[in-house]
């Protein structure tokens, strides 16, 4: 009877997890950073505005999702390219630092105007590229560096933190910054003079910042010398055989010679599909036989070997992801991760929305910028605490299924209770909703990375992640602007009425998310590799 394989975890997995919960943090804060303080944001860069620039403040933050797509296609070819988890996250580490370094630098040099502005616009535009080296790789850094039994928890606390990373961004800015009432009338006045400590805040922000490079470039690894687990250790030696196909291939081309056997490995698997289960979706070598067809047929057509060759060059060229091309289209086979796809990224991009506007959300009411803050403080919180039960059910139970479909339905009766809150004087209930609404959606977000996972294994988790995320990201672009359009056209009259067009617009999104979640019935593929593998070595199969 064969031995069961011990897989080594070693103790420096800690140190690691902790350098990307701090970095990833620390980007998340600078996204958020001038959100709760639109107002004031709005006063000290435009000083010769008669009127809140909500799009300009805005479009800081907005950055951030623009620059979601490039930031993951970067962060995914250096990974992909041998680089591995550290080149992402040094480089992600990098471009917050250096970004946030010209935010403050801009503030301090010219002071607040258009100048200033565009300034930091593009050091935020630094820090945005940078984001997804964080955000889609909490499932890459768990499967690398910790074992099954610990794998969800790691997950959990690596993608909460850029939670708590927004919870910082919303709370900090508000705490350091204020702008002094000096026109007759009682009004805050226009002028960067009137507001108070923004130097500071983009200081203390870039330090914060350059400090997580420094750890990083000094400590962080991108995986232990052994792998954790069964399922990570066949990942990976998939990865290599791609690699060593690619390897030669590349090789071939460059000596003008054939591929060998081209038409025997086409569309073979790496894996049998009875690792996972009957209709597993798999990665596969991406090779066509179209060539190797019209090559035996050349002596009927003598110049379409040159043709063919010319393509098959102009693909290769065309292509620098080599197998992660092949990859996601293989995810988007699969109908679950459609499911997935079109859940998280609705549900994302309403998250980020309402984070982004949710001053202005509250401002025909009669609520501050500090309410602002409070809330949304309310509902992170609250959310890092039902994310501590999420991951604790994960790692048990591995309720993966049940979580996200409880998660989104409950979310989505919250936007309705959201709605008929929005009214004058009423913030103790608001603090409630909101605190309710972060309990169940924040948890959403490790729960949907490990659906995600599960569902597409043996494919990266940081690809199957990463587009998650981007759709997220890419579809919380217009949302943000729709909502802020449906803010303004319903105007002073939209407190305390249920129908307004935003209210409209979060609950229709909620309840899409919601339909798309309760459709979702994908397997547990690596969960069902690791025991299939455990039987194997205990000698049950």
């Amino acid at each position: 009877m064969p031995a069961k394989k011990e897989y080594t975890l070693y103790r420096t997995r800690w140190v690691q997890l902790l350098l990307f919960c701090m970095s990833t943090c620390v980007n998340a804060a600078l996204w958020t950073t001038f959100a709760p303080i639109s107002t004031d944001s709005s006063s000290f860069f435009f000083p010769e505005s008669k009127k809140v620039e909500s799009v300009a403040i805005n479009m800081i933050a907005l950055v951030y999702q623009i620059l979601y797509l490039p930031g993951t296609l970067m962060a995914s070819y250096l990974v992909d390219k041998g680089g591995g988890l550290r080149s992402a996250v040094v480089l992600g580490t990098s471009l917050t630092a250096l970004g946030s370094a010209i935010r403050w630098v801009a503030v301090v040099a010219l002071g607040g105007c258009t100048s200033s502005y565009c300034l930091v616009l593009l050091g935020q535009m630094m820090c945005a590229l940078g984001q997804p080296c964080f955000v889609n790789a909490p499932g890459l850094l768990a499967a690398n560096w910790f074992g099954a039994h610990e794998r969800d928890i790691a997950t959990t606390v690596a993608s909460l933190f850029a939670v708590i990373g927004n919870a910082v961004g919303q709370v900090m800015p508000p705490a350091m910054v204020d702008s002094e009432v000096t026109d007759d009338d009682g009004n805050v006045a226009n002028g960067d003079d009137d507001v108070n400590g923004m130097e500071d805040l983009l200081l203390f922000q870039a330090v914060l910042s350059l400090l997580c490079f420094l750890g990083v470039w000094v400590y962080f690894v991108s995986h232990p010398p052994t792998s954790p687990s069964s399922s990570t250790e066949e990942r990976d030696k998939i990865k290599e055989e791609i690699k060593e196909k690619e390897a030669e291939e590349e090789k071939a081309r460059e000596k003008g010679g054939e591929f060998v056997g081209v038409l025997d490995e086409a569309k073979k698997p790496l894996m049998p599909a009875s690792s996972f289960n009957d209709d597993a979706s798999l990665i596969t070598v991406d090779v066509t036989v179209t060539s190797e067809i019209n090559r035996r047929t050349a002596i009927q057509s003598p110049g379409l070997i040159e043709e063919e060759d010319e393509a098959a060059l102009r693909r290769e060229n065309n292509s620098k992801y080599g197998h992660l091309v092949s990859a996601g289209i293989e995810l988007f086979k699969d109908p679950n991760y459609r499911l997935l796809f079109l859940a998280f990224g609705l549900g994302l991009a309403l998250f980020n929305a309402l984070l982004t506007v949710v001053n202005n959300i509250l401002e025909p009411c009669g609520y501050s910028e500090d309410d602002a803050g409070g809330f949304a403080a309310a509902l992170i919180g609250a959310g890092l605490l039902g994310a501590a039960f999420a991951g604790y059910a994960m790692d048990t139970y591995h309720a993966y299924r049940p979580l996200l479909k409880a998660g989104f339905s409950c979310a989505a009766v919250t936007c309705f209770i959201l709605a008929s809150s929005i009214k004058e004087d009423n913030s103790t209930v608001l603090y409630v909703v909101f605190g309710m609404l972060g309990f169940f959606m924040i948890p959403m977000l490790p729960v949907m990375i490990e659906n995600s996972i599960e569902c597409s294994y043996p494919i990266s988790e940081e690809l199957s992640a990463g587009i998650l995320f981007c759709a997220g990201n890419v579809i919380g672009i217009p949302v943000t602007f729709l909502m802020q359009y449906l803010i303004d056209l319903g105007g002073d009259d939209a407190c305390g009425n249920f129908a307004s067009p935003v209210n409209i617009l979060i609950i229709t999104v909620a309840v899409f998310c919601s339909f798309f979640v309760l459709q979702y019935n994908g397997p547990y593929k690596r969960l069902i590799f690791e025991k299939k593998k455990l039987l194997e070595q205990e000698g049950a199969v």
